[in-house]
């Protein structure tokens, strides 16, 4: 019931705890992945009925990942899907099985990008919406001479490690931001650090000691420098003399 000196940041206390923080999340992003779980659920469930009703309504019918649908006209769900939906695509990627429903250029199948961000050319306006399957030969095998132009080796030879399925067994999509390839909140979380350019410190080794929780904290003040010292309080005009009483 008394008022104390904040000793740590709030921008520090909401980091991982493997960043020097202390794990709290921050609402304002987890607002944000939470609208980017909708987004992606509106890209894996597109065939259920509300999502058909959203997109139908306010995406005017069109493919959510082209969507240019006027945001002020919508609804603001719609609105705060497509403001966080470019997060999103960055967490999508797709396990291709014949390469019927995945664009070979503008899809993340391959590497966590899309093949034409890392052409070593332009890409010809004809072949960019191209099916995967579109470059398989009917002999079984890669077409090469379609594309190896445009690619450098290291893709070429990623390229070269799929084959497709004859049958239609179909595209699925995953989520490459997570080993599970399912969507999950702490990695959104993590996608919209990463956009923020935080850098991770590894300082979870503080946390993993057996120790009581008092000494961890009291660790972590310590490696962060934000012990109240007589100095420390002398830098926040907490006191007159920086020096020790005692000595």
């Amino acid at each position: 019931m008394q008022r104390k000196p904040h000793l740590v940041a709030w921008e520090v206390v909401t980091k991982e705890k493997e960043e020097g923080g202390l794990g709290i999340r921050r609402m304002r992003d987890l607002n944000t992945a939470y609208l980017m779980k909708l987004g992606w659920r509106l890209h894996v469930e597109d065939t259920t009925l509300w999502a058909r009703i959203l997109i139908d309504k306010d995406g005017r019918g069109g493919d959510l990942l082209t969507s240019n649908a006027k945001l002020f006209s919508c609804s603001n769900a719609w609105r705060g899907t497509m403001e966080t939906f470019k997060l999103t695509k960055q967490g999508m990627g797709i396990a291709v099985g014949d390469g019927r429903h995945t664009q070979f250029w503008n899809h993340r199948w391959l590497e966590g990008k899309t093949l034409v961000e890392q052409s070593i050319m332009a890409v010809p306006d004809d072949q960019l919406h191209h099916r995967v399957c579109d470059y398989w030969s009917s002999t079984g095998g890669w077409d090469w001479a379609q594309f190896e132009t445009f690619l450098p080796n290291g893709l070429l030879q990623r390229i070269a490690s799929y084959e497709l399925a004859q049958e239609e067994v179909g595209d699925q999509a995953l989520w490459i931001a997570d080993s599970s390839g399912r969507f999950t909140i702490k990695s959104a979380l993590k996608l919209i650090r990463i956009s923020e350019g935080t850098t991770a410190v590894n300082w979870k080794w503080i946390w993993k000691m057996w120790l009581p929780q008092r000494i961890k904290m009291f660790l972590w003040l310590i490696l962060h420098c934000k012990v109240l010292t007589n100095e420390e309080r002398f830098r926040r005009q907490m006191s007159t003399n920086p020096g020790c009483a005692l000595c």
